[in-house]
């Protein structure tokens, strides 16, 4: 299991790093039909992003979280978690990038604007995939990094011990 924690991590790294150079980048230096100033790149970011961010809280979660013993998978079983680990990441990721050179395609200057893929069916398949991807691999990672999903529950994190309420002091 500690592969495919390392691996989700370092993936988990790359796309965002990925994510954040192209879409800042792309716009004002390769002609990417996004208008930074009109809020497009940021959604787009938004859409991208919080998922991978989602997989390296688990895993930072659980690097602070008491041990726990991994369970024991057999030979077929490591395999099928490798591949529902990876597969989900390398589809999404694979399809982003497909999607993405379609929407630059219809949408280079000089194109037909009329044929052009509209920013909103753009989102909307980077919206699928990712959630394609959130569905698949999200259940995977809350397993490979136990103790990531309630990590007060178990006693630990910041909260133990705290007082947590939401009430004002007393006076």
């Amino acid at each position: 299991m500690q592969q495919e924690r390392i691996w989700i991590v370092y993936a988990s790294l790359g796309i965002l790093a990925a994510a954040f150079a192209f879409f800042i980048v792309a716009p004002a230096v390769l002609g990417f039909p996004l208008d930074g100033n009109a809020g497009e790149v940021t959604r787009v970011l938004q859409i991208v992003v919080p998922v991978f961010l989602a997989y390296l809280s688990a895993a930072t979660a659980f690097l602070f979280s008491p041990p726990q013993q991994d369970v024991a998978l057999a030979a077929e079983r490591q395999k099928l978690l490798r591949v529902l680990t990876r597969g989900p990441v390398f589809v999404a990721g694979g399809g982003i990038v497909l999607v993405t050179g379609v929407f630059w395609f219809s949408n280079r200057s000089g194109g037909d604007v009329a044929t052009g893929m509209s920013l909103d069916s753009y989102c909307w398949f980077l919206t699928a995939l990712v959630g394609l991807l959130a569905a698949t691999t999200g259940i995977t990672v809350g397993s490979i990094f136990p103790g990531s999903r309630n990590a007060e529950d178990s006693g630990s994190g910041a909260t133990k011990g705290a007082d947590v309420s939401t009430d004002p002091p007393a006076q």
